[in-house]
């Protein structure tokens, strides 16, 4: 409709040029005109129309002439306009329809309409220990594809495929329940909650996990079929084996003419040793970079299953975020409190508190004079973050600091086993030990509940935790399949 009523308005204003002219460029453009055989569109019609009416006695030939030209067809120009604007009313409210509707599908929640109507989802929901309905929405959307892609390959329904994988779990924890009896000894009674792991009673372990030989198993009994097995699958659990088997593989293959071609035969053995080691190494390295051209090409990343915190992180899955580092000097612990607010700022949760496991530099004495202001400005900037940033229950931010040790092999005082011992002896404190190993705990967070704390987030100095990555860390590591 726009490019015919464009083709009106140029033809009104050729036609009106050169009626502003005289007589003869009048007609020869309406010659032109009837030559060119324009449009008889609604658009074109009332366009034209409404541009050269009341324009003068010379440019009512146009006009004249596409009324004789309509009315061959059966109407007139009068019955164009009037549909022309019918046509444009429609259009309107077509338009307005479809952007209401669009407004309308952004509207929805297609998650949690897809998930209501699904039978599949309604079916993996009875997950036997609960974790399938507390999973975040991708974790859920791929068992659902994997349950689909089963469906596939045995011709079965995607709800029997479901049922027969929630069959499986229901049977684990039965046996699970059956096998819970006590053992009595001399001391009273001990439970015994059978063998295997939880992880076990989980439909994921047999869409995702281990479990999966036995649900496929399951459904080719079900189908008829053959049991499918995942070639992929199968060098993912045997990963070090098949890479190695592969590189050596190729390696004898592209080697086999250095030691088979008998072209060296008659050349001394050393020379002959020296060919065929030269040309194992280079088929060597040909075979490493071609086989790990075709693992990138084949093994897509996996995924790792993650249990939905976006609410927040539940109590049981309480975590601290620790920076294991050096203090120098009170600039060093000051710049450190810093970064600990900034993690902290970007990561906020009731169960995520932040703290700095610390040790003085190396020194050839267990004390050195700049040792207390260290500790000064360390236990001021925990409280100063604490001050700003108040916690429910416990502190947000806390700190460890470690005495110097003797070390036999450098013959230096120096934090016990530096990094790592840092964390042992953190992890040992948190699981109960006493605080002896430490020389100053700033803030209270250990000291109310650190029982409760299931997870330590190590981060170095110069690393970053983006907004949401301490929650998203440990809605996977909750993940009972990780």
């Amino acid at each position: 409709a726009r490019r015919d009523q464009n083709t009106a308005a140029a033809w009104a204003y050729k036609l009106i040029e050169a009626a502003g002219k005289d007589n003869v460029n009048s007609v020869a453009v309406l010659a032109e005109l009837a030559a060119s055989d324009p449009p008889t569109s609604c658009a074109f019609v009332a366009e034209f129309t409404r541009r050269l009416q009341g324009q003068g006695t010379l440019l009512a030939q146009p006009l004249q002439l596409i009324e004789e030209f309509l009315s061959g067809k059966g109407t007139g120009i009068d019955q164009q306009i009037k549909e022309d604007a019918q046509e444009q009313a429609t259009d309107q409210v077509s338009i307005s329809n479809s952007i209401a509707s669009l407004r309308m599908l952004a509207s929805v929640n297609w998650q949690e309409f897809v998930e209501d109507l699904s039978l599949v989802e309604q079916t993996l929901r009875q997950d036997p220990p609960g974790v399938y309905p507390r999973m975040d929405f991708p974790t859920r959307d791929r068992y659902r594809h994997k349950v689909e892609k089963l469906a596939e390959k045995y011709g079965l329904t995607e709800l029997d495929t479901a049922r027969a994988a929630l069959r499986l779990a229901k049977n684990k924890a039965e046996s699970r329940a059956e096998s819970r009896t006590e053992v009595r000894t001399g001391e009273g009674t001990i439970p015994n909650n059978g063998a295997g792991s939880g992880t076990e009673l989980h439909v994921g372990y047999f869409l995702m996990g281990k479990g999966q030989a036995e649900l496929q198993g399951a459904l080719a009994d079900a189908s008829g079929r053959k049991a499918y097995h995942d070639v992929l699958a199968v060098l993912r659990k045997r990963a070090l084996p098949g890479y190695l088997g592969a590189v050596l593989l190729f390696t004898a293959v592209l080697s086999f003419p250095f030691f088979a071609g008998g072209l060296w035969r008659d050349e001394p053995f050393l020379l002959r040793a020296a060919i065929a080691a030269t040309g194992f190494w280079a088929a060597w390295q040909i075979a490493l970079k071609l086989v790990n051209w075709l693992v990138m090409i084949l093994l897509r990343p996996h995924i790792l299953p993650a249990m939905d915190f976006s609410r927040g992180i539940p109590d049981d899955a309480r975590t601290l975020v620790v920076i294991p580092t050096l203090a120098g000097s009170p600039e060093d612990v000051a710049a450190l409190c810093g970064k600990l607010e900034v993690h902290y700022l970007a990561n906020r949760d009731a169960n995520l508190q932040f703290g700095i496991l610390s040790d003085f530099k190396d020194a050839d004495s267990e004390l050195d004079p700049g040792d207390t202001l260290i500790l000064d400005a360390a236990r001021r900037g925990i409280e100063e973050l604490n001050q700003n940033y108040p916690g429910t229950e416990a502190d947000i931010f806390f700190l460890c600091h470690r005495p110097r040790r003797w070390n036999e092999g450098d013959q230096q005082w120096i934090g016990f086993e530096r990094k790592r011992g840092k964390l042992c002896e953190f992890n040992t404190l948190v699981m109960g030990a006493e605080p002896d190993r430490f020389l100053l705990i700033a803030g209270n967070t250990l000291e109310k509940g650190r029982h409760r704390v299931r997870y330590v987030i190590t981060l170095d100095t110069d690393t970053q935790l983006p907004m949401d990555a301490g929650r998203k860390l440990v809605a996977t590591m909750a993940h009972p399949l990780n």
